[in-house]
């Protein structure tokens, strides 16, 4: 879809226009790359419109880059249906960069994937 976007054939990904923002602005030189990095890390689920799918999300609390109260407002939202369940953990003293070397947060992952796969 990305690859589409960029040469000039629409998508009707949910939330397309605001993943590929900062995309556009790094390929037309209007930012850096760190920059592209941030503003996509800065985006959240909660921002993107449409339904959202099976989702699992673990947020590191404290987080400097993404506030943990994203993950609130979307586990408020509900937890899916049975088609597309939803997941949300808070790992309390967790380091953004470093939720996947966490042990339980790699247990609830491999539990969710098998449930989904």
């Amino acid at each position: 879809a990305t690859r589409d976007a960029l040469h000039g054939r629409p998508t009707q990904l949910p939330g397309a226009a605001a993943l590929l923002a900062p995309v556009f602005a790094l390929r037309d030189g209007q930012i850096s790359r760190a920059e592209a990095r941030l503003r996509l890390l800065e985006l959240s689920a909660i921002a993107l419109p449409g339904r959202l799918p099976a989702l699992i999300a673990f947020h590191a609390d404290p987080d400097g880059v993404v506030p943990t109260t994203h993950l609130v407002r979307l586990r408020e939202q509900g937890n899916g249906t049975v088609d597309d369940p939803r997941r949300f953990e808070i790992v309390p003293e967790g380091v953004h960069d470093l939720l996947l070397d966490n042990v339980s947060v790699r247990g609830l992952l491999a539990s969710f994937l098998g449930a989904e796969l």
